[in-house]
């Protein structure tokens, strides 16, 4: 009977490092408002202190596509969750958190 695990001498990888390029500040935003059904164009409906809390999580994500994308992500459920003002508030506290603690030296276990 195979126990189906593939011996690492017949595994081969390939690693392709794929170049991702900063989208431009209103790429990055259009691509976070998506999240909530909204475009650059519609977002005058916001107020105006979540549209800014929006354009701090785009420059918290440094407008990396990846990164957007992901937060976007999370923010859609959040926003499903608790209503979009809210989540913006919520994901843009809890993102500069993120960073702030990526900024702290690491402890290597040593």
């Amino acid at each position: 009977a195979s126990s189906g695990y593939i011996p690492t001498e017949q595994v081969s990888c390939v690693l392709n490092v794929v170049r991702v390029t900063a989208l431009r500040q209103d790429e990055a935003t259009d691509l976070l408002l998506s999240a909530l059904d909204f475009d650059n164009d519609s977002a005058t409906e916001l107020p105006i202190e979540t549209f800014a809390l929006v354009e701090q999580i785009v420059e918290l994500c440094q407008c990396h596509p990846l990164t957007v994308g992901a937060v976007s992500c999370w923010l859609g459920l959040r926003a499903a969750a608790i209503g979009q003002d809210e989540a913006v508030a919520s994901i843009c506290k809890d993102l500069a958190e993120c960073v702030d603690l990526a900024k702290l030296p690491h402890n290597d276990g040593a």
